[in-house]
């Protein structure tokens, strides 16, 4: 049994934990793409709580397996430092681009939700065109049907 633990031990902790706050901040930035894509009014409050509520559940899990579920307040400031190191400094980029790429898909989908409403209404009317030659050939044979047919 270890009653104090090396610096080198504690530094590489310290460091596991900053990269874990770093995946955390990717994580976050991946769920914030998929519930701007899925979520139309941007309410974000039920995904954010969850996620708040997944982060405190894997930081326990976490600092189970790399601590023996000592609770230390410099490996929470290391796991916040990773997530503030995604979100200011390599996070930016990553969102600018898929803000970007959300408008123009968003630009795409207004054009062609027009074309398919104009295309939706031509296919009506040859439908409704076709539809109504259709009834008129079938009593058209219906008549010719009646006439045809000899009384026994």
């Amino acid at each position: 049994m270890e009653y104090l633990t090396s610096m080198h031990a504690q530094a590489a902790v310290f460091l596991k934990t900053v990269g874990f706050g770093f995946l955390w901040g990717i994580g976050y930035d991946l769920l914030r793409l998929l519930r701007r894509i899925t979520v139309p009014d941007r309410s974000a409050a039920p995904w954010d709580i969850a996620f708040g509520a997944a982060s405190a559940y894997i930081t326990f899990l976490y600092g189970l397996t790399q601590n023996g579920g000592r609770v230390r307040v410099h490996l929470l400031a290391a796991q916040c430092l990773g997530f503030l190191v995604w979100t200011t400094a390599a996070g930016v980029p990553f969102r600018r681009t898929v803000s970007r790429s959300l408008r123009r898909f968003d630009r795409l989908r207004g054009r062609l939700s027009v074309r398919t409403a104009r295309i939706a209404a031509a296919w009506s009317s040859k439908t409704q065109n076709m539809k109504e030659r259709f009834k008129q050939e079938i009593k058209k044979v219906v008549k010719r049907s009646k006439k045809n047919q000899n009384p026994s």
